[in-house]
C-alpha cells in the first residue's frame, strides 16, 4: 500500500505543478529576473474586445477584432515605480467612441499590395497596423504595428504619472500569415515586445487578446472569412489533453497498485 500512497502523492504533485505552470511564467516561479525583452508578468484581466474595419472603393478591405492592452512602467507623482496595464477599450472609451480609419491601395499582379487600419482612441492615441499582400496574390501578413501615445499628469489614462511625455513606437514584424480570402484567428494572447522609439522603457509591450483579423477582403460583407487558427492555440489545446491522459494513466496505476496490495494482504491473512 505504500506504493499506492506514493503514486497518489505523485499525482497530486504533478497536478499542482501543472496548475502553477499554467498560471505563472517559469521565470516568476523560480524567483529570477524575466528573460531579456520580456516585461514583468502582470495578472491583469484580458482586455475588452472591440471591432473595427476599413472600407475601400470596391470592398470592406480590413476587419480587425481583438482586446488590446498596453503594459507601462513609469514613475508616479510619489516618486515610486509603477507597472500598469491599460486597456484600449474601457467604460469611458468603448468601441462606439473609438474611430477606425485606414487605406486600401489598389492591387495588381506585379507589385505587393498594402493595406492599413488605424484606431484613434483616448485624446491623442493611435494604434496602426499595416498589412502586405505577397506578389503571387496567394496570401497576406501583418508587417508593422505602431502606437502613438501621449501621457500627462492629471489626464487619463495615467493620471498619476510624474512627467508629461509623448512618443510614437513601432515594431516591424512578419506575422498573421494567412491565405487570401481567409481570416487569422488566435484565442491566445499575442505579445509585441522589443518596440523601437524614445520611450520604450515606459511602454514595454502591446498585447492582443482573442484576435481575429482579415486584410485584402473582396466583399463589403462585415464578416470574417473562414479562419486559420494560430499555432499557439493548437499547442494550448494539446496540453490539457496530454495532461488529462497522463493523469488518467496515473490513476490507473494507483488503482492497480491498490488491488495488488489488497490481494497480498488477503493472502497473508489466509497463510496465518
Amino acid at each position: 500500500m505504500k506504493s499506492a500512497g506514493f503514486i497518489a502523492a505523485l499525482v497530486c504533485s504533478f497536478f499542482g505543478e501543472y496548475t502553477a505552470y499554467e498560471s505563472y511564467p517559469e521565470y516568476l516561479l523560480r524567483g529570477s529576473d524575466p528573460p531579456s525583452g520580456l516585461s514583468t508578468f502582470t495578472l491583469a484581466a484580458d482586455a475588452p474586445r472591440g471591432s473595427w474595419f476599413v472600407n475601400g472603393t470596391d470592398s470592406l478591405c480590413v476587419k480587425f477584432e481583438a482586446g488590446v492592452s498596453f503594459d507601462f512602467k513609469y514613475i508616479n507623482t510619489s516618486d515610486k515605480e509603477v507597472r500598469e496595464t491599460i486597456n484600449l477599450l474601457t467604460d469611458e472609451y468603448n468601441s462606439t467612441t473609438t474611430v477606425s480609419e485606414g487605406f486600401c491601395l489598389s492591387d495588381d499582379n506585379t507589385t505587393e499590395g498594402m493595406q492599413e487600419i488605424s484606431i484613434n482612441f483616448f485624446e491623442d492615441w493611435k494604434l496602426t497596423m499595416s498589412f502586405i499582400k505577397v506578389t503571387d496574390n496567394s496570401s497576406w501578413y501583418m508587417d508593422n504595428i505602431q502606437l502613438h501615445f501621449s501621457l500627462a499628469t492629471g489626464q487619463y489614462p495615467l493620471k498619476n504619472i510624474k512627467e508629461n511625455m509623448t512618443d510614437t513606437v513601432s515594431l516591424a514584424v512578419h506575422t498573421f500569415d494567412t491565405n487570401i480570402n481567409r481570416s487569422y484567428q488566435c484565442e491566445s494572447k499575442q505579445q509585441f515586445i522589443n518596440l523601437t522609439g524614445e520611450l520604450t522603457q515606459v511602454l514595454q509591450q502591446v498585447n492582443f487578446h482573442t484576435t481575429q483579423v482579415e486584410a485584402f477582403k473582396s466583399t463589403f460583407a462585415n464578416t470574417f472569412s473562414s479562419p486559420v487558427t494560430c499555432k499557439d492555440d493548437a499547442v494550448s489545446n494539446i496540453v490539457p489533453i496530454a495532461v488529462g491522459a497522463a493523469l488518467g494513466a496515473l490513476v490507473l496505476i494507483v488503482l492497480i497498485a491498490y488491488l495488488v496490495g489488497r490481494r497480498r494482504s488477503r493472502q497473508g491473512y489466509e497463510s496465518v
